[in-house]
């Protein structure tokens, strides 16, 4: 029984689908990060012979959002965990940010010029509207839904 004054809802139905859900984010997004070889010398030399500074920009700017992705998603489950008040504004702000990101991101694999053997990079477009279209719903689901204002409710301490 929590014993704190002002308790809210326990996590249940749709709002634990949602903690679930930043779990298995926060372990993608690790696998993807450790294995994205953003340090290995070898794949900044390639990408200079491919196409030099305009590629490892690209590559700085994936590397950026993967860990903004990465250190936001932890942020988001320890308020969730918590069930701090702050988590539902900081998950539509993170939700916000994250689909802002991936239309630049979109922007930029389509209008940018790649060598022949990166064109593939082009279809990943597909991937990334099927999760915007996903995290728009999450963060339409947080911001409407009494379920979760009634839930996350205790200040920090």
């Amino acid at each position: 029984m929590d014993q704190r004054g002002n308790a809210g809802l326990p996590l249940r139905g749709w709002i634990a689908f949602l903690g679930f859900n930043l779990i298995v984010r926060l372990i993608v997004q690790s696998y993807f990060f450790v294995t994205g070889d953003y340090f290995l010398k070898s794949d900044w030399i390639h990408f200079e012979d491919l196409g030099g500074a305009r590629l490892h920009t690209l590559l700085i700017f994936e590397m950026m959002l993967s860990l903004f992705s990465l250190t936001g998603t932890g942020a988001l489950l320890f308020w969730f965990l918590g069930r701090r008040d702050i988590f539902p504004k900081m998950f539509i702000w993170y939700g916000v940010f994250y689909l802002i990101a991936f239309l630049v991101q979109i922007f930029i694999n389509q209008h940018m010029v790649f060598p022949q053997e990166m064109m593939g990079i082009r279809r990943v477009n597909t991937v990334h509207y099927v999760r915007m279209a996903y995290v728009g719903i999450l963060v339409l689901y947080i911001w409407k839904s009494d379920q979760v204002k009634q839930t996350f409710v205790y200040p920090p301490n």
